[in-house]
């Protein structure tokens, strides 16, 4: 399978019990099998503290919503194209997901 996108967008921040900062994340890992013309994309959201000590340290939410798999058969020419459409439909419902307190970017 080929890598055909890998990304991560910050929506905002969050203040986090005890005052630690973190930032709201959405991320798409997506492959596409050119024997099969299977897509791949896994969908995921986390919370990340700004405090650089922790930068790597991935948090989960409660109103977070749940990792997601999806699945497409589609040419390779449009593979890359498809995965980015559907890593901007979950961005928007990561963003919708965050509380109103959440500063959002």
């Amino acid at each position: 399978m080929k890598r055909v996108l890998s990304s991560n967008e910050i929506l905002g921040t969050i203040d986090q019990p005890g005052g630690e900062e973190a930032e709201v994340v959405a991320s798409a890992e997506a492959w596409h099998d050119d024997e099969s013309g299977e897509l791949v994309v896994e969908l995921d959201s986390f919370l990340r503290p700004l405090d650089l000590r922790h930068k790597e340290r991935h948090l989960g939410a409660a109103w977070l919503p749940a990792p997601q798999t999806g699945r497409e058969h589609v040419d390779r020419d449009e593979a890359a194209d498809l995965a980015k459409e559907l890593f901007h439909h979950w961005a928007r419902r990561v963003r919708e997901s965050i509380p109103t307190t959440v500063h959002h970017h």
